[in-house]
C-alpha cells in the first residue's frame, strides 16, 4: 500500500499546511495520515519537499511538470 500511504500523507499535509502554515510539525502530519514518521520520510525526504509537492498538487495545472518532482 505504498501509493495509498503516500496519498494519505499528501492529504494530511495539505490540511495541516492550510490550517497551521509551514510551521506544522511532521509528527502532526504523520499522525493525521495514520502513518509512522519513517513512512512519511520514505516518500518525502524532507518537510520542504513535502510542502513543495503539496503546493504543486494544489496550484499547478494538471499535466504540468512541477518543480518539486
Amino acid at each position: 500500500m505504498p501509493a495509498e500511504n503516500r496519498a494519505r500523507v499528501l492529504r494530511a499535509a495539505s490540511r495541516s499546511f492550510l490550517r497551521h502554515g509551514y510551521h506544522t510539525s511532521v509528527d502532526e502530519i504523520a499522525r493525521r495520515a495514520g502513518v509512522a514518521k519513517q513512512t512519511l520520510y520514505h516518500h518525502f525526504p524532507s518537510k520542504d519537499q513535502l510542502f513543495k509537492e503539496v503546493a504543486c498538487d494544489r496550484f499547478a495545472p494538471k499535466g504540468w511538470r512541477c518543480f518539486a518532482r
